[in-house]
């Protein structure tokens, strides 16, 4: 999918005539309770994509971490689905993928190295993934967080039975995997987030070990004798996800959040052309070691 700044749509986060005038990210929007008393909230940014590829997505979510760290835009919850793809996290090991790049790519799929926590997972057509850019500043606290993650995937499965489980990170369904759940927390904002199985082909799955846990198996909510629509699903994961997080949702779209991080792409990089670093040759600008 290409993203593109291009409407011209004033963003709901910005204000004023100009790319350094961002709004401040805390819309507060007034809901009522249960017994009907005006709560004010905190706005999250509902996105939505049909389909895109993994390593794209990766990049903008990058992108729209640094804007909110930066304070340019709100939390946001960004819901889509990946062509097929196999992830494995920092802890997890390229062999629990059981299969080589030549034969994945034969199959329209592929393997991404990541930076989140978890094992190897499986993304796809017929999969709901929600990505949750969450500013965990002020409370800090990690574990309530990936609990309200892993309660929303249960929820919104709308399966009978299904339960959250934070220390395995994900749903299931009496010991059947149908969610799973995997993070990154960076500069206090998460990124990554939930994976839903809607009716995917289960049968790719039979190529990993997945999570790490050889004996659970995969499920879906279709398999279970559920909904799986997507629109259902979806709209479920936005209400579920915005009700722990105590945020109220607000549908946008990465053409009207682009502005604000654009803005700050170009303050960074008008900041970077005026350092003394960008005097030197390339050559001493290099990071890492084996690149």
């Amino acid at each position: 999918m290409a993203v593109s700044a291009g409407s011209g749509a004033m963003s709901p986060y910005w204000s004023g005539t100009s790319d350094a005038d961002p709004a401040p990210s805390h819309v507060l929007m007034s809901h009522c309770s249960g017994d009907g008393r005006p709560v004010d909230m905190e706005s999250v940014a509902v996105l939505r994509t049909d389909r895109i590829d993994f390593s794209e997505s990766w990049e903008i979510q990058r992108s729209l971490v640094a804007a909110r760290q930066a304070g340019t835009i709100p939390d946001v919850i960004w819901l889509l689905e990946h062509d097929p793809v196999y992830t494995t996290g920092r802890h997890g090991a390229r062999t629990d993928l059981f299969t080589d790049d030549d034969a994945l790519a034969a199959r329209g799929a592929s393997f991404v190295l990541i930076d989140r926590g978890g094992l190897m997972t499986w993304h796809g057509p017929g999969q709901s993934v929600a990505y949750v850019i969450h500013d965990l500043h002020g409370s800090r606290r990690v574990r309530p967080f990936v609990t309200a993650l892993a309660e929303s995937t249960a929820d919104a499965s709308g399966i009978e039975g299904a339960v959250a489980d934070e220390a395995a990170m994900g749903a299931y369904v009496e010991g059947r995997k149908i969610g799973s759940v995997g993070i990154r927390i960076t500069g206090g904002v998460s990124m990554h987030g939930l994976a839903l199985n809607r009716d995917p082909d289960l049968t790719w799955y039979q190529a990993i070990t997945a999570c790490g846990a050889p004996d659970v198996m995969p499920t879906s909510i279709a398999a279970e004798g559920g909904d799986p629509a997507r629109e259902r699903v979806d709209s479920e994961l936005v209400s579920v996800l915005a009700s722990r997080l105590r945020r109220a949702p607000v549908e946008t779209s990465l053409e009207q959040l682009l502005p604000a991080i654009s803005a700050r792409s170009e303050r960074e990089s008008a900041a970077a052309h005026n350092s003394p670093l960008s005097q030197l040759p390339p050559r001493f600008l290099r990071l890492g070691g084996n690149t």
